[in-house]
């Protein structure tokens, strides 16, 4: 096959994606494989979450995205592993010749198997990363526990083309664990402009409301949100509090909020559609992400799209596109200086408000829209992919 510009490109995305798993990665993983399958390229997705099956009919237009269940033993973490390798392993030796390069969304599993067959010479496939995790949860702590990691990292730096970060902080861990890839880009996380594309002003209210999405989990920093509006109802303003998601921790906010006697203003929504978490972009009037660690927060650029401020924390990835244009920005854990944040915000006269949810839009429409996203992955893989005479 000739690939060069304009040729189309077969993909395989090795990973799962929303909505079988639920998450930042999987949900760009998704956006961009259906992109990607609008303008004309073959797109198949194997992971262990996903079905067997054709997406069709996707945001970007009328396309066909095979899914590839991979079978996993679900007796332990072990078996699990093993497993998910030998039916990766399968898969890719059986339909290696089916793809003109492979996606991997972290350094974990399944890249590791990738680099493997690579050097085994079993597999000639230009293998593209994105990173999408630092600190505890990242590619880096998992590949530095892992037995042999020393000759692991060498194997990667032979084995990858291109390595994608959303945040230096994550390109910062990878190359002082030794990581030395052939090519390092920085393509930000994308997300689809809201329809129709001259967004009506969001009203501002009065009391002020304001709005959390995300996994009810440590690192979201919900508890830290409940303590910093615990200390505001004590300064006596009027707002109120919307919580949307769930997660392991879910009752134990809710028990929180009760402790702190701020269940009154706050309400939890649970996991609701996309739809209603549209609905709820528009009927508030600025978004809280208070994680202690994010690698870029999809949800802040989601909720800019719709015009909303947003607050979040230097956690790792938010603190690189948010700025007092269109938000402020916190230490992460610091439940005194987020409450002040917030006072400051729900103080903030209305036009103060629309004027930041104004230039929210316009930062997302220059630089986070998901086709143009799309079409920088796409320039990417023309620069790895080895190009054949027609």
């Amino acid at each position: 096959m000739s690939v060069g510009k304009g040729k189309k490109l077969r993909i395989l995305f090795l990973g799962n994606i929303a909505p079988y798993r639920i998450g930042g990665a999987e949900v760009q993983a998704r956006l961009l494989a259906r992109c990607f399958a609008a303008r004309g390229h073959q797109v198949v997705i194997a992971g262990y979450a996903v079905p067997n099956a054709k997406l069709v009919k996707d945001t970007c237009g009328s396309t066909k995205i095979e899914t590839v269940h991979l079978p996993v033993i679900s007796f332990g973490r072990y078996f699990r592993a093993a497993s998910f390798c030998f039916s990766l392993f399968r898969f890719l030796i059986s339909r290696k010749d089916d793809f003109d390069l492979i996606i991997c969304s972290t350094f974990k599993d399944a890249t590791i198997e990738v680099a493997l067959l690579k050097w085994m010479g079993l597999l000639n496939l230009p293998l593209v990363v994105r990173c999408e995790g630092f600190g505890d949860s990242g590619d880096a702590h998992f590949i530095k526990a892992l037995p042999g990691a020393k000759w692991i990292i060498s194997l990667l730096n032979r084995a990858c083309n291109a390595v994608n970060s959303p945040s230096p902080r994550i390109e910062a861990e990878l190359t002082a664990l030794g990581l030395r890839s052939v090519r390092w880009s920085r393509i930000l996380n994308g997300v689809p402009l809201p329809q129709p594309r001259q967004p009506v002003e969001i009203p501002i209210h009065a009391p002020r409301s304001f709005l959390f999405v995300g996994r009810m989990v440590p690192q979201k920093g919900a508890s830290d949100l409940l303590r910093a509006v615990g200390e505001l109802k004590d300064s006596g303003l009027r707002f109120r509090l919307n919580l949307v998601g769930d997660g392991p921790l879910y009752r134990r906010m809710q028990r929180l909020a009760m402790d702190l006697a701020v269940d009154d203003i706050v309400s939890f929504h649970g996991l609701v559609d996309p739809e209603q978490v549209v609905r709820h972009y528009r009927t508030n009037d600025f978004l809280v992400l208070p994680s202690r660690q994010e690698a870029f927060g999809m949800v802040a650029a989601e909720a800019m799209s719709y015009g909303l401020p947003v607050v979040v924390t230097s956690s790792g990835g938010p603190e690189y596109y948010v700025d007092r244009r269109v938000g402020r920005v916190c230490p992460p854990g610091d439940v005194a200086a987020l409450a002040a944040v917030l006072k400051e915000m729900i103080q903030m006269p209305a036009k103060a408000l629309q004027d930041m949810g104004s230039e929210a839009r316009k930062i997302v429409r220059q630089r986070f829209e998901i086709q143009n996203i799309a079409d920088r992955f796409l320039d990417l893989f023309l620069k790895v992919v080895p190009q054949k005479p027609g």
